[in-house]
């Protein structure tokens, strides 16, 4: 690979990769746009964890994603909401983002230092609808808690 040019004039890198065509449909959600061509590799890893070796492919990320996503319809969160992704750093992170970001709703997250056990107590004071998300996939479910 070649190394990284910087133009000082425009203070931007540019990266020797060629250029990646993004779509210019402004209704194709993130979510869509990723997913449009993984039917051709359904098997192939899409996520992997360094630390405990767990893997989701696919297949496995687009079903996780829907069933959120669905969940997340289920419970009246829509367009122009926000959601708060409140977890230390997970394999599972980019299940919560791309479910939230397809139904149109603003994702954001906190520091993945806060550890949950020491901040919930603050959280729960906001007395705010809460999803509690299990912090594993068993079978390919992904488990999820409602509290309110």
């Amino acid at each position: 690979m070649a190394p990284k040019s910087f133009n000082p004039k425009t203070q931007t890198y540019t990266s020797p990769r060629p250029v990646v065509p993004f779509p210019t449909d402004p209704n194709l959600s993130l979510t869509s746009f990723l997913f449009q061509s993984s039917n051709s590799f359904p098997n192939n890893v899409a996520l992997a964890d360094a630390n405990t070796a767990e893997t989701i492919t696919f297949l496995q990320l687009k079903s996780l994603d829907s069933k959120l996503t669905h969940a997340l319809l289920n419970l009246n969160i829509k367009k122009n909401d926000d959601v708060l992704i409140f977890t230390p750093n997970s394999i599972h992170f980019p299940i919560y983002f791309f479910s939230i970001v397809a139904i149109s709703v603003t994702a954001t997250s906190c520091n993945p230092q806060y550890t949950v056990p020491k901040l919930w107590p603050k959280v729960k004071g906001f007395n705010l609808p809460t999803i509690l998300l299990g912090s594993s996939i068993g079978a390919g479910v992904l488990k999820v808690f409602y509290l309110f």
